[in-house]
Formats: C-alpha cells, structure tokens, sequence
C-alpha cells in the first residue's frame, strides 16, 4: 500500500472503463425485490406499503432491504461497473433502472488516506481514513439521497420528506433540488445555525417542532396524508430509512474494494445511529461475495456516543435495546438512544461489534487530533472511530496486521462551536518586528519557530 503521504486513490481507480463487449446480460439487468428482513418475505415497492415497518409479533420493528439475484449476470467487475462518475458508477447495483431519474451533484469517490497519526492516536499502525466530507453537502448523507430521491423521482412521488437536524435534511433538501420535487424538512428549534441556513439555501420547506417526538410524529402523518416520499425513518421504534436510499451506501464498499486494488480491508469502522450506513456498507460488502469477487466479509464495528447496539449485543437480544448511557453528546449526529435490528443484523453477520465511546474528552480530543496531524476537520461525531479503533486494540480485537478503515463521515464546519470553543482566543501582536512575534508564539503556543523543525 502507498506511504503514509500518498492517499489511496489511485488515479486509475476509477478511471473510465474501456467499451465492453460480450456481457452476458445488458447493463442494469440484475433483479431486485424489497424484501422483510425478519421473515425474508417480499413486499411491493409503491409508496403506501414503503411507510410501515415489518413489525413481529412481539412488537420489534425492523426495516425492509433490497434483495438482489445476481444469477445469469456478469461477474467480472469491469463487466459490472460503468465509466459513469459517482455513485451512478455502479448504477447496475443500485435500485433505479430509469436512466433519466438518476440524480447526481458529483457524491461518491471520495478519497482513501492512510492515517500519519494512526499509530500515536489510535494505537494501531494500519489505519485508513474514508473522507466523506468530500461529498457535495460535505457528508456520506448525500449516497443515501441520491439514491433515495432518484427512486423517488422513478416511482413519480411528489414531494420528498425528512425528519432531520443536520446532514440527512441538508443532502436530500439539495437533491430534492436537483431533481425538481418539493422537499419537506422537519426539524427542532436545536438544528445549529450552519445547518440552518444551508438546508433553507437549498429550497426547502422547513417546519420546526418543539421536541423530537412532535417532530417524528407529524412527519409520519403528513406523509402518509400528502403521499411523499420518506427519505428518513418514519417510525419509532427506529427502523431506519427508506430501504432504496440504503443501497446508496453499498458504494462505500464498492469503492473501497476498488481502492485497495480489487481486495478489502479486514475491518471497517463506521459511526452508528440508526445504523443505515452501517447497513449499507455490509451489504455493499455482501453483494461483492455474492457475486464471487471477495471471500470474505469485512468485520463491521459500529460506533456510538451511548451504547445501544453494544449493550444489545452483550445482552444477546436478538432487537436493539435503549441505552442506559444516555446524556448530552458533543457526538449528537449519532446520539441514538435506541438503534436498529438493520445494524444488529450487519453486525453479527459480519463477525463484527459495536463500541460505545462515552468519554467526552475522548471524542473531541480525537477530533482536533484529525486535524491538527493529519488535516482533517470533520464533526464530533466522525471522530468517534478514532477513540473506537484504541479500545478495540485494549481488548485485543484486532490483530496486528488488520487494515482498518475508519469512515469520517462529516465536515466539522457544520458545527464549528464544538471545537472552537476548545481553542482559546488568537493571541494578538502589536509589532512587526519579527523577534515580537516570535516572542508571541512562543509565550502563547510553545514553539520557538526560530528553529528548525524537526
């Protein structure tokens, strides 16, 4: 793999295909179904049976996944893959077959980086870092609305809704844009203000409540009066988000077979709420060892600021529990007091676990460390892997070899206050004389910058 400079995107990565010929069936030509998760019975894809979650008789909701038959279909990845930029790049894998209803702002290929400071933070030397604040609303949202809003605009909704305070509401505001549908935004009167202003820039119509039960709860009844398309979870209980907007994060997984030269890693990190990404990359992977390229499922750890999924596991029940660490969270993008069956699923079919980062310090201290050592400013919430990555090399988790992926998921200047507020005011000089300023930096920060760096 490349040095610890040289990020793991190859320009050939994702270079545009050579024509093909000889496929053993046309482009888009796989077959899909939605399918129960619980019972593995199918469902129709129209949008009234899309709104209610499977529900068993104990009562436990889960949510619905797209099968796919990948039997009579090619097989070799350049017979699979388009020369298409984006997520649409592997359109013959996702869930929309009309060519005119695929949406796209340029999300998707976003670049791999080996950690510098992987081994000083994290205690393990293979680390990678997936970047998806590269994406056109600076966070991994954006696979999940493109693909959700295109099979919208497919299936002829009119109008797209959310239930959201930060990234789900910005990307599918800007590709409700994109396409042409009206967008619905339900939010609290705690949405910050970066986010306020970019998710009202792109269009769409945002009604506030005054808690998140009356937020959750008109959205779930004006889009079953008015007939929109959910992008997010509907219900609670959680049972995730729409199950087609899902299959936008399988490409995280494409990609990243991709970028580690046709091959996986053996771990992949991800922060969790409700568990669609974390899904989604599983899947992603899953689909790889249907169709014979991979031998093995990646080990999934999911991270979290309370524990839901964690304290599900070490129970062994079979739906999520709500947490009994719930507080306030500098982490709030994934501050999910109860997860999904979806990322319990994802989880234990991959061999892999959860890890419930509580410690404030930690999380904010690892996110100034991605960007102060290595350049990467993304929100609290993203950083948890790091602090995630050092616990699991406590318990022995990962052996020395893993090459372990962490996906950042967000950029930090959606939430510039947590951090800032950490960084003290910029000292002041009243001189140019550069024996002042040197004096000033070194009284303030520390560092002589006289001398050389080392």
């Amino acid at each position: 793999m490349p040095g610890d400079q040289e990020p793991v995107l190859r320009p050939t990565a994702f270079a545009s295909r050579p024509p093909r010929t000889g496929l053993a069936r046309p482009m888009g030509a796989f077959r899909f179904e939605r399918r129960s998760l619980i019972t593995g019975k199918t469902h129709p894809q129209t949008l009234p049976e899309l709104l209610d979650p499977e529900v068993d008789p104990s009562g436990n909701v889960s949510n619905f996944e797209i099968a796919w038959d990948f039997q009579d279909g090619p097989t070799v990845w350049d017979e699979i893959v388009s020369d298409r930029a984006g997520i649409w790049r592997y359109g013959s894998l996702l869930p929309v077959t009309s060519e005119s209803a695929k949406v796209t702002l340029g999300e998707g290929q976003t670049p791999l980086l080996r950690l510098r400071s992987g081994a000083e933070v994290t205690g393990h030397t293979d680390v990678y870092v997936k970047n998806e604040s590269m994406n056109p609303t600076w966070s991994h949202k954006d696979r999940l609305a493109a693909a959700g809003v295109s099979k919208a605009l497919e299936l002829g909704a009119n109008g797209v809704a959310v239930a959201s305070t930060g990234n789900h509401a910005a990307a599918t505001a800007a590709y409700a844009a994109r396409a042409g549908l009206p967008c619905y935004v339900f939010t609290t009167e705690s949405m910050p203000i970066p986010m306020k202003a970019l998710i009202q820039s792109f269009g769409a119509l945002v009604v506030s409540a005054a808690d998140f039960e009356t937020r959750s709860s008109a959205m779930e009844r004006s889009v079953r009066e008015f007939g929109w398309w959910p992008i997010g979870n509907v219900v609670y209980p959680p049972a995730g988000s729409n199950c087609y907007g899902i299959e936008g994060y399988k490409t995280i997984a494409f990609e990243l077979f991709e970028q580690f030269d046709e091959s996986v890693p053996e771990v992949v990190v991800v922060p969790s709420a409700y568990g669609d990404m974390t899904f989604g990359i599983y899947k992603g992977f899953r689909d790889l060892m249907d169709l014979g390229l991979i031998a093995h499922l990646p080990r999934i750890v999911a991270v979290e600021p309370f524990g839901s999924l964690l304290e599900s596991l070490e129970q062994g029940a079979e739906f999520p529990v709500t947490s009994s660490h719930v507080r306030p969270t500098a982490a709030f993008s994934t501050a999910a007091p109860t997860s999904t069956y979806q990322a319990l699923v994802a989880l234990r079919e991959s061999d892999g676990t959860a890890v419930a980062v509580r410690d404030e310090e930690a999380i904010l201290r690892a996110q100034q460390d991605l960007a102060s050592m290595d350049g990467l400013f993304v929100e609290a919430a993203s950083a948890t892997p790091i602090p995630a990555v050092r616990e699991l090399r406590k318990q022995n988790w990962l052996e020395d070899d893993d090459r372990v992926v962490c996906i950042l998921t967000s950029s930090g200047l959606k939430e510039p206050f947590t951090l800032s507020s950490r960084l003290g005011p910029i000292p002041r000089i009243d001189s140019t004389d550069p024996n002042h300023v040197r004096a000033v930096i070194l009284d303030s920060y520390g560092r002589d910058c006289a001398q050389a760096h080392e």
